[in-house]
């Protein structure tokens, strides 16, 4: 389960994770084969992970050994909260694939062409939202979490085609369609979030 390399075979003490973020991925980190992540098999190794390498469990080593196992705890948890979230997830795998540099504000899908006749649909939703009443804002509700769903299998596809690029054309739309759900929500109240 996860990387051999955070413990020395000969002294058993956990190692600083220095080069290992460079060198192995979320993936690697949770021994995760492909891609495919089932979100409970993932909450799983990552507890696996952090009963391991928790820093409660150094609480009586040296300083050196906290930090280094107070690093390994936050990588772990970065790892799984970003991929855990599904769109993070394939923004991440687009990132490996494609060699760009990740980043978690995604801002490599603000560069991303865009179909015109998208951008224009979504100037048109933007304004269809603000003016919405009560009522149609829980249909354009319902409407946008479907895109979503849709677009996630979408990108499950393309995945499976290693159609990288066309990922991050979807990664972007899939943007669009989740910030109006999300203001939609808002609009709505708590009760829709």
């Amino acid at each position: 389960m996860g990387l051999a390399e955070l413990t020395c075979p000969h002294c058993q003490a956990i190692q600083p994770i220095g080069r290992l973020e460079q060198m192995y991925t979320y993936f690697d980190l949770f021994g995760l084969d492909d891609y495919n992540v089932k979100e409970d098999n993932l909450r799983s190794r990552m507890l696996t992970l952090q009963k391991q390498y928790h820093p409660d469990k150094f609480i009586s080593a040296d300083a050196k050994q906290q930090k280094v196992a107070s690093d390994i705890s936050t990588w772990i948890n970065t790892a799984y909260k970003q991929l855990n979230n599904i769109h993070i997830r394939y923004y991440y795998i687009v990132c490996l694939e494609k060699q760009l540099d990740y980043t978690l504000d995604m801002d490599h899908l603000a560069n991303v062409k865009m179909e015109p006749t998208f951008l224009m649909d979504m100037m048109k939703a933007r304004s269809t939202i603000e003016n919405a009443n009560a009522d149609e804002q829980k249909d354009l509700l319902k409407e946008y979490q479907i895109m979503v769903v849709q677009t996630i299998g979408e990108l499950q596809d393309l995945l499976e085609q290693k159609l990288y690029d066309d990922m991050l054309i979807k990664l972007a739309e899939l943007r669009y369609y989740q910030r109006n759900v999300e203001k939609l929500e808002k609009a709505l109240g708590p009760q829709f979030a």
